[in-house]
């Protein structure tokens, strides 16, 4: 299973000041995985407002198939996307 788009949080801090992030219980479990979690934990943003909010979320059943060096977002490629279509920015990522 895939479970993507606009989670309004992030995964490694809460965007709201002083709180963990409320994935918490998906971090821990072992069978589910943010797979766009690396752009949180390198300061990454997937939108103009600040952290990463749009994330991607596999099941155990896809995790052979990932690609850990295939995820990144629209800043990577350098294109001015929020100035044109969104203030969210594309987030990629690969399966083989």
């Amino acid at each position: 299973m895939i479970v993507l788009g606009d989670w309004n949080d992030d995964v490694d801090v809460s965007n709201s000041k002083g709180y963990e992030t409320p994935f918490k219980n998906f971090l821990s479990d072992p069978d589910v995985r943010f797979v766009t979690k690396y752009l949180s934990f390198s300061n990454n943003k997937s939108s103009k407002h600040g952290s990463v909010i749009d994330h991607v979320l596999i099941t155990d059943d896809l995790f052979s198939d990932f690609v850990a060096t295939g995820v990144f977002n629209a800043l990577d490629m350098k294109l001015d996307y929020h100035k044109t279509t969104s203030d969210h920015y594309p987030v990629f990522v690969v399966f083989e």
